[in-house]
């Protein structure tokens, strides 16, 4: 017996189009890309930005092409396209959550120091900043775990969007039967992708002020 296949979220929608339709939407939103990569914030250093625009680009393009044709491919291609999907974007959520957290925790270590550590530098006695630095620098990885495992970050950055993914792309419950749902659908793919290049640029350029001065 043949397992009867969902069919993608804009697949129905997409085969209803004809070619002209499908021409003009998809210069449309080739278009609006290119503008997007243009105002996309950058880190300046080519090899992180490259890495960075490749991620963005391709997953929603995966998302997206997917999407439109699914029940077409092949029972492995499906597999594939779902578990690469699920993977990029799992990924890249854990990436941007655990920078996050990384800058949250190097603002609370510097107002520490300031108000903590940098009184003592002027102590007669050296030996009690240095003390105070030492316990500075044995704080912050223990600070760091209680904090991660208080706020649950394991649970928010790396199981909830897998899991919120997984509902989208494999139950594929919102399905796009007018242009409305449909562009709705696209658009919003696109744009996370590119908010998610110019986040993941915007906190690397914070980390490298602090790490790499100019």
């Amino acid at each position: 017996m043949t397992a009867i296949v969902k069919p993608g979220i804009t697949e129905d929608y997409w085969g209803l189009m004809n070619e002209d339709r499908k021409l003009g939407w998809e210069l449309l939103t080739k278009s609006l890309a290119i503008v997007a990569g243009w105002c996309a914030v950058k880190t300046g250093i080519t090899v992180i930005d490259s890495v960075i625009a490749v991620f963005a680009a391709f997953t929603p393009l995966f998302v997206i092409r997917s999407q439109r044709s699914f029940r077409k491919h092949s029972k492995n291609v499906r597999k594939h396209l779902l578990g690469t999907i699920i993977f990029l974007g799992g990924k890249g959520a854990a990436l941007l959550g655990s920078l996050y957290f990384g800058i949250a925790l190097l603002s609370s270590v510097a107002q520490t120091y300031a108000t903590e550590v940098a009184p003592f530098r002027h102590h007669a006695n050296p030996l009690v900043a240095n003390i105070m630095l030492g316990v500075l620098l044995f704080a912050i990885p223990v600070a760091g775990v209680r904090a991660w495992r208080g706020l649950g970050m394991s649970e928010l950055v790396f199981d909830l969007p897998k899991r919120s993914l997984k509902r989208l792309v494999l139950q594929r419950k919102y399905v796009a039967d007018s242009f409305v749902t449909f562009a709705h659908f696209e658009l919003s793919v696109q744009v996370v992708g590119f908010a998610y290049a110019s986040v993941c640029a915007q906190i690397i350029n914070t980390y490298l002020s602090v790490f790499v001065p100019k």
